[in-house]
């Protein structure tokens, strides 16, 4: 497991234990200020999150290769301007 890996999965065990707390103060039922539309937002993120999905895996690949792309292409063209601004 790389660093980035590590980072999402200790992020998503926050969001785990932030999730069965929430639901601890649903089932007590006391707390008007405890919410089931942000108990059921927290599990929806939860999902998105999870990198369990392998086609999600192959998907934030491809996104990360454009961006690293575009950057390198970004980097390049800032080069030629600066080389064809110092010729001038």
């Amino acid at each position: 497991m790389n660093e980035s890996e590590k980072e999402i999965q200790s992020e998503l065990d926050l969001l785990d234990n932030l999730i069965k707390n929430y639901y601890k103060q649903l089932e007590k039922n006391g707390d008007e200020k405890v919410k089931l539309g942000d108990f059921l937002k927290m599990i929806e993120l939860r999902r998105k999150l999870s990198p369990e999905n392998s086609e999600q895996k192959k998907f934030w690949k491809m996104i990360n290769k454009i961006r690293h792309d575009n950057l390198k292409s970004e980097a390049k063209n800032n080069e030629t301007k600066l080389q064809d601004k110092n010729e001038k």
